[in-house]
């Protein structure tokens, strides 16, 4: 029986590359792998194929008539609860409100069907720029909200050595987050192949006056 795997992020599927790369990454290595993302306002787990890959649309408005705060209040435990029925062998969280619901979703479940918990950060959670939307009340919540999570997951991921370095210093992690950086794909260049482009480029070009 082949491993599950939910990647969880309340965003747009367009908007993260870096998650792309982990999908297939996970496929490669024989996971059934599966992203919960935001869809339309009517979404509830629909099922769609995206560029070869799996993913269930839900709605962060599914409320029509609730203000944003209270709609997001609504989907954030909607979306803890489909999260749990999806019955994952691993849940890898893209923030903290992901995290936060990963870890809500394994609440009272047996130690052995319990997932176990990833924390692939693509920022510094505390040190992020919200544009002044977040206050020092705010701030302080996130800050302790982070490091009670981070000690609950089986590891942990940052961009950065500075932002692991950072992050295990103020929450006192005894484990080092992984660094795995947000890189392009390689690609093998054929260096001749470039040349002879240069060249017809070149050839197209007026020479200067």
């Amino acid at each position: 029986m082949r491993n599950k795997l939910l990647k969880v992020i309340p965003a747009k599927w367009s908007h993260h590359n870096r998650d792309r790369k982990e999908l297939s990454a996970a496929q490669s290595v024989g996971f059934e792998f599966a992203y919960m993302c935001k869809g339309e306002p009517s979404d509830k787990m629909r099922k769609a194929e995206l560029e070869g890959f799996t993913v269930y649309l839900n709605s962060t408005r599914p409320v029509k008539w609730f203000p944003v705060k209270l709609n997001r209040f609504v989907a954030f435990f909607q979306w803890t609860a489909r999260i749990r029925r999806y019955k994952a062998d691993v849940l890898s969280c893209h923030d903290i409100t992901a995290l936060a619901m990963g870890w809500l979703s394994t609440l009272f479940m047996k130690k052995s069907e319990r997932p176990k918990l990833v924390y692939d950060a693509h920022e510094f959670e505390v040190g992020r720029n919200t544009d002044g939307k977040r206050g020092r009340l705010m701030t302080f919540i996130i800050r302790h909200a982070e490091s009670f999570l981070m000690k609950r997951t089986a590891f942990n991921i940052m961009v950065n050595d500075t932002i692991a370095d950072e992050t295990m210093k103020m929450h006192h992690l005894k484990v080092r987050p992984l660094v795995i950086r947000n890189v392009p794909p390689y690609w093998k260049l054929d260096e001749e192949a470039i040349a002879e482009q240069r060249r017809r480029f070149l050839e197209l070009v007026p020479p200067p006056q």
